[in-house]
């Protein structure tokens, strides 16, 4: 039996159709692994760090963008940080060349590295934790703020000068008192145990100062009292409640006072 070419023709096309069709297969699944595992490019990134008690952008601060990818067996971490960038003088940065990986084991998180001239410990930690800011997975624009309180203590100097001018103690009952107290804001986003959202809001004194005739030993020499009373507070918004008790006459009279991180004391002066 002879077999003409054209029959060979014929099973060489059916050939090539099972071919292409395997073909498209085999490059379809390989489009879809591909658009499994592509990256998301947001078309901007902006990131503002801020501290809420100066009501500011922390101007010059450093933050990283770091990837970290879990094993999902494991539960441990890869981590690489893909970029460090300095906040202007409003405390932001935008930038737009990052891309990020769509898969759920990879997240984004941006963590203050450097602030107010001092590196933060943690910056570099490899993990995922509570509190870390988050950049979505989005091809649009995307807005990351940093809530960021630096842990710097500073002092408080009470002074209470021109006793002897005002005639400090010419009535047995004079009195004065000045109470600090720090002024706790509710923070969104920033829950830190002792200076935080806790408080909602509250108040607690920190510190005090009272004076009467008999607590002052020698009224007629002293001008400034104390010449140094110190103590020791976190920064930040400070209400100062002044209470007179002067010739009879009661008034009552309420400050703010802001202590900045870079202050070593805060002097508050107040005269009688």
């Amino acid at each position: 039996m002879t077999i003409s070419k054209s029959y060979y023709s014929y099973l060489w096309v059916i050939y090539l159709k099972k071919v292409n069709k395997l073909t498209a297969i085999i490059l379809f699944l390989i489009s879809a692994f591909a658009l499994s595992t592509c990256r998301k490019k947001p078309e901007s990134i902006l990131i503002k760090v801020y501290n809420p008690f100066y009501d500011e952008g922390v101007a010059g601060a450093e933050i990283s963008v770091i990837e970290t990818k879990e094993n999902s067996i494991t539960k441990n971490y890869e981590c690489q940080t893909l970029k460090h960038v300095t906040m202007n003088s409003q405390g932001e940065a935008l930038f737009y060349d990052t891309k990020l990986r769509k898969g759920d084991k990879y997240t984004y998180v941006v963590r203050v590295s450097k602030a107010y001239d001092a590196t933060v410990s943690n910056a570099n930690l490899c993990g995922n934790f509570e509190g870390d800011n988050v950049i979505p997975k989005t091809n649009s624009s995307v807005s990351v703020q940093i809530i960021y309180v630096p842990p710097f203590q500073a002092g408080w100097a009470i002074k209470i000068i021109n006793l002897n001018v005002g005639g400090f103690g010419s009535f047995s009952n004079d009195s004065i008192s000045v109470r600090v107290f720090q002024d706790f804001g509710y923070v969104e986003g920033w829950d830190d145990q002792y200076k935080g959202s806790q408080f909602n809001g509250s108040k607690r004194e920190i510190a005090s100062l009272n004076l009467s005739p008999l607590s002052v030993p020698n009224n007629t020499d002293i001008v400034k009292y104390p010449e140094s009373q110190f103590f020791p507070t976190y920064f930040g918004k400070h209400k100062v409640l002044v209470y007179k008790k002067k010739s009879g006459i009661v008034t009552s009279t309420t400050y703010t006072e802001v202590i900045r991180h870079d202050e070593f004391i805060h002097e508050f002066v107040v005269a009688w």
